[in-house]
């Protein structure tokens, strides 16, 4: 009887089957011990992940649009649209999420990407790039936020689709702090992410002099997380020492002790719910140069979606580009290479200290795995600037870059070397500027 007690909340059918399986000395089935309505209630109470960038916690459907208001992510404001075709037919959408208002960074700004299967009737979306050191919801200025801007996208001949955006640390923006002035690129001369170590909720200082310490990927290992094996670089002092904390490839931070890892914990500003540190905000005490750096992410199409991959920043900028250097919003191009193979390409611009804003090209010959850049096309010609531009393949062969410039109409500018140089700009008289980039709080 104490047995049937102890075993009828099974059941009691199952109940009945494991006394008889039991006094029949007979192992009992795995199937009869898996209880539903338990373990629909041990989920239940088990605690929530902890957010994180890693988390791309945000997802769901819309109709008729990539992006409508108060829908998409529940944001009221989008800008800066991509789009392209994939392979499979399948249409690819990406926006800025702009949860307080609709302007620039430094501000709450997070990455939407959009895809349809069926050509434009429904679209699954998904937060793919977010920072969560503010809530992913709208409600004024956050001016000390770190923010994603400016999607852009290409796919690559295997399939692989890229993504780029300018990620910003807290409180940093081409209008804010780390845009008119810098004094560093974020790296070393041995291509290391720098990292300082100062007063955990303030904004990181412009002097390139305190960030002593940085990121060693060549010393990365894996720990177990939670339950799963995460890649965690260490962060060390300017002589190679540990310092205990350590990131991942999303720059969220760890700390590690007596080879265990456990996520570093800040409290997220507004809600003070607990998330996890990372090195663009302004909780963490590790706090990453506060500039421009430009964020890749690459995924591979399924049956499903889209699988994206853990992120990486790429070491293009210069140290004479400052203070801002970051990728034109819109979408890149493949350029087929004599001799075989292809080269992913994308535009970005930048604006030096005491000059105009220039563009140009960054390649990459071997799917992604190294990136090169170009010559800046700054023969104006008239045009006054080359900011923001597009490329376009040339029917006879070379590339033409159309840019954004301060004369009232396009410009653009040839290359006959897959975006190595760059002729001199051309007017396009008749591609005459209607009005800034617009702003929808209704759908686009």
């Amino acid at each position: 009887m104490d047995g049937y007690m102890e075993l009828k909340s099974f059941g009691t059918i199952a109940a009945a089957s494991l006394i008889a399986t039991g006094l029949a000395g007979a192992a009992v089935p795995a199937t009869l011990l898996a209880n539903p309505l338990m373990e629909a209630q041990s989920a239940a109470s088990a605690p929530a992940p902890l957010p994180s960038v890693s988390s791309r916690a945000l997802s769901g459907t819309t109709a008729d649009q990539p992006f409508v208001s108060n829908q998409t992510g529940l944001s009221q404001h989008y800008r800066i649209p991509s789009i392209i075709t994939l392979d499979n037919g399948w249409l690819l959408a990406g926006a800025d999420a702009r949860w307080g208002v609709y302007g620039d960074s430094p501000e709450n700004l997070d990455g939407l990407v959009s895809i349809s299967k069926d050509g434009g009737k429904t679209w699954e979306w998904e937060l793919v790039n977010e920072f969560v050191d503010y809530p992913s919801q709208n409600g004024g200025h956050k001016g000390n936020s770190a923010s994603f801007i400016d999607p852009t996208f290409i796919q690559g001949g295997d399939g692989t689709v890229y993504m780029m955006a300018d990620a910003w640390p807290a409180g940093t923006g081409i209008w804010g702090t780390g845009g008119a002035s810098c004094e560093s690129t974020g790296f070393d001369e041995n291509g290391n992410f720098l990292i300082s170590r100062g007063k955990a909720g303030a904004i990181a200082g412009l002097d390139a002099d305190q960030y002593t310490y940085y990121c060693d990927a060549a010393a990365k290992q894996t720990f177990s997380v939670d339950g799963a094996q995460v890649e965690l670089v260490p962060i060390k002092d300017k002589d190679g020492a540990l310092t205990g904390s350590w990131v991942d490839a999303y720059f969220d931070l760890y700390t590690v002790a007596d080879g265990a890892a456990s996520r570093t914990v800040v409290k997220q500003h507004e809600s003070g719910k607990d998330i996890q540190a990372n090195v663009f905000y302004s909780q963490s005490e590790w706090k990453a140069y506060p500039t421009c750096y430009i964020w890749l992410v690459k995924g591979t199409p399924t049956q499903d979606g889209i699988d994206w991959g853990e992120p990486s920043i790429l070491n293009v900028k210069r140290k004479d580009d400052q203070p801002f250097t970051g990728i034109c919003p819109g979408r890149g191009l493949v350029v087929p290479l004599q001799g075989g193979g292809a080269r992913i390409m994308f535009q970005i611009y930048e604006s030096k200290q005491g000059g105009n804003e220039s563009a140009s090209a960054i390649w990459s010959d071997d799917a992604g795995a190294t990136w090169q850049r170009g010559e800046r096309s700054n023969k104006f010609n008239g045009s006054g600037k080359s900011s923001e531009s597009q490329t376009v393949r040339l029917p006879g062969g070379g590339v033409r870059m159309y840019s954004r410039n301060s004369a009232g109409a396009i410009s653009y500018a040839d290359s006959f070397d897959n975006g190595q140089t760059w002729s001199a700009y051309t007017l396009d008289t008749e591609l005459q500027y209607t009005a800034p980039s617009s702003t929808s709080t209704a759908a686009w």
